[in-house]
């Protein structure tokens, strides 16, 4: 691909400029698939692919990954939503139980990250997330329904910014909804993460000319693995710049819309969070489970464990297994 500037100055945002050709997805849609993607893309699992245009002007890319053969067919699905800076097929290699446990996974990458459209990290409006979702869920789930004509059950999962994009789902589409696992969600950020009151003042000023522009540096310290997070900085379709200002700006927009709409998140839930977690603030994880008023809620809170809660020591022993028994409990 032919770029009419650096592909470095274009991936790091230093210009709002599509390559030659219009890429929409700024060369990431080209990008190989993971060895951990392609082992779900082999004919041991069926999987499938696809793009939705969503209604914000989005081409969403996402996957699906069954196995057939797992023991037990749930009838369910489980929409997952990544985090921030991330995409979907990265989760390849921790996701594993949830398949074998006889779930179909839907796997989208948010707007603006891994193979959909938009400049990497660039948000102007979070709450087009949840539409993306809602897109590429009643996209697949009614190309797909069971032989049987029984409705399929319906679980969204996510963790950080995926949690926050879970919870308002939740809020957004209850009825749709047999259960959430909200993992760390994005409700606090911890203090030494929010910017000062100054800071997001001059941000509302350059946002309506320099919105794309990226300024803040981004988080460390998500897993307790320095490898993990070796591998994350290695990854060509994760986004290693720093905050860009639109995008900040939403993130905190979010975050207040969640804490003043938690009384009403009536779909059965569990919630869980690290207690070491230094991005995204536990408080928020208790405040959901005081103030919701579903009936069916759990909260697990995981001592020792930092954010990324699907990639610490004991994830594969002891909180994926808890999550999937929770998922299969409520099936």
């Amino acid at each position: 691909m032919t770029f009419t500037r650096s592909p470095d100055e274009i991936v790091s945002g230093l210009y709002q400029e599509l390559p030659i050709g219009k890429d929409p997805t700024f060369g990431r849609a080209s990008l190989p698939f993971t060895p951990a993607e392609n082992e779900f893309r082999s004919a041991k699992y069926q999987w499938t692919e696809g793009r939705v245009q969503t209604a914000d002007g989005f081409s969403v890319y996402y996957q699906t990954w069954h196995d057939t053969n797992a023991k037990l067919q749930r009838n369910a699905d489980v929409l997952w939503c990544h985090g921030l800076n991330d995409y979907a097929g990265r989760s390849a290699d921790v996701v594993k139980q949830i398949l074998d446990a006889g779930f179909r996974l839907i796997m989208p990458d948010l707007p603006s990250f891994g193979r959909s459209s938009g400049l990497h990290a660039y948000m102007t409006d979070i709450f087009s997330l949840i539409r993306a979702l809602k897109t590429v869920a009643d996209t697949v789930r009614s190309q797909n329904p069971t032989s049987s004509g029984e409705k399929r059950k319906f679980f969204v999962m996510g963790g950080s910014l995926g949690g926050w994009c879970t919870l308002e789902y939740g809020i957004h589409f209850p009825s749709e909804i047999d259960g959430l696992v909200i993992l760390c969600p994005m409700i606090y950020s911890v203090g030494d993460a929010t910017p000062s009151v100054l800071i997001q003042w001059i941000a509302r000023v350059l946002v309506h000319f320099l919105g794309w522009l990226p300024v803040s540096p981004a988080n460390r310290g998500l897993s307790s693995s320095i490898e993990n997070e070796d591998i994350f900085l290695s990854d060509p379709l994760t986004y290693h710049g720093k905050l860009r200002i639109a995008t900040g700006l939403q993130l905190l927009r979010g975050m207040v819309h969640a804490r003043e709409n938690l009384g009403k998140l009536e779909v059965p839930f569990l919630v869980m969070h690290g207690s070491a977690d230094r991005v995204c603030d536990i408080k928020g994880a208790k405040q959901l489970y005081e103030q919701a008023p579903a009936k069916d809620k759990d909260i697990e809170l995981w001592p020792g464990a930092m954010h990324d809660l699907m990639r610490e020591p004991n994830t594969q022993t002891e909180i994926l297994p808890s999550a999937v028994k929770w998922l299969v409990e409520h099936c």
